[in-house]
């Protein structure tokens, strides 16, 4: 089980903050000043505050280039109500070759944007993640940087033909030129996403109507919390933190918080490759320049108890012995450019571990 919950986290992870991103491009996008034909978010450009104009049951499918054959769809569903909150509602449909499907709904406060409830359902089971665990949610907002430069329009085609207006932006990012195709015609206004000149994805189909929810309000509030193994008595571990089998946990057996999950301390040292040290040995580690992943690695025995950990400390860009990594080298990191790092794992008493760290270099 625990396996399970390390690679959804993953898995989650990397497609929320690819679509948020999505996300605050399609504010930038499209001229059209009839907002009451328009069915993405952001109508004449006006940022996020287009959720406000968005049909319930819209939704945009894509094609992803890498695993090929993987899909995401993004589904709009409205207004609904949660522990006295007015809430907008937005799912996530993620398809792997391999691993099957994977549905994130997000429920954001409408007066703030900030998610209120995060909920990821797996192989038919539903379950209440932490909030800590998500990234920022953008706000009513145009995107503006100095490193956004508009450089064209263009129509584009889907391969069910239904044919949108496109503004083109690009930006150059810690990993490269990043290029984004978007329309206030799509629901979340993306349509395409190019970096270096390679698609990461495009547009398939969409619909102002249509969506069915993949997780209902009962599911949501009968959804187990997300929990890890705890220790009897609120974290403490009788006799000073050993564990029966020569185990111990740093600091005297005391858990963070009191509770079955552990902290991890992260620091972070100076410099384009910095040092990175962590309080206790973790498994799994991702760093994000803005909203892109540039930097992972993680053990073989992710989210197994007394499978390899490592104890760090880590220099940026230089993978452990025995790690795997699916973003083995990353650029250097940019004066000003803000980073964040989320690190997991779980130690011999089978407690799992987890850290968060954004700073700016």
């Amino acid at each position: 089980m625990l396996q399970e919950v390390f690679e959804m986290r993953k898995l989650t992870f990397f497609s929320i903050a690819l679509i948020f991103a999505a996300c605050v491009f399609a504010g930038c996008g499209g001229d059209d000043d009839d907002d009451d034909n328009i069915t993405g978010p952001g109508g004449s450009g006006d940022g996020l505050g287009g959720y406000a104009t968005m049909k319930t049951g819209s939704w945009a499918k894509h094609n992803m280039t890498s695993p090929p054959g993987a899909t995401d769809i993004y589904k709009w569903m409205g207004e609904d109500n949660w522990e006295g909150k007015q809430c907008y509602i937005m799912e996530f449909e993620m398809f792997m070759p391999g691993e099957g499907t994977t549905i994130t709904q997000m429920w954001l406060d409408k007066a703030t944007y900030e998610a209120v409830l995060y909920l990821v359902k797996m192989d038919g089971k539903v379950m209440r993640m932490p909030l800590g665990q998500t990234p920022d949610v953008p706000g009513d907002e145009t995107y503006t940087g100095p490193d956004v430069e508009r450089v064209g329009e263009d129509k584009y085609t889907t391969p069910t033909n239904k044919t949108v207006n496109v503004v083109i932006y690009r930006q150059n990012t810690t990993i490269g030129a990043h290029e984004y195709w978007t329309s206030n015609e799509v629901p979340f206004g993306s349509v395409k996403d190019l970096l270096n000149g390679q698609i990461q994805s495009q547009l398939y189909d969409f619909a102002s109507s249509g969506a069915v929810r993949g997780i209902s309000k009962e599911e949501a509030m009968n959804a187990e919390e997300m929990t890890f193994p705890g220790i009897p008595g609120g974290g403490d571990i009788p006799g000073g933190g050993d564990i029966p089998g020569g185990g111990d946990i740093p600091g005297g057996g005391d858990i963070p918080g009191g509770g079955g999950v552990g902290e991890v301390v992260i620091t972070v040292g100076a410099g384009a490759r910095p040092t990175i040290t962590v309080s206790q040995p973790i498994q799994y580690l991702i760093l994000i320049a803005g909203f892109m992943p540039v930097w992972s690695f993680d053990s073989p025995d992710l989210g197994q108890a007394g499978g390899l950990s490592f104890a760090g400390p880590f220099q940026y860009g230089v993978l452990p012995n025995g790690a795997n990594s699916d973003l083995p080298n990353p650029p250097d990191m940019v004066a000003g450019e803000s980073y964040m790092i989320q690190v997991t794992g779980v130690n011999d008493a089978g407690i799992s571990l987890s850290g968060f760290y954004t700073f700016t270099r």
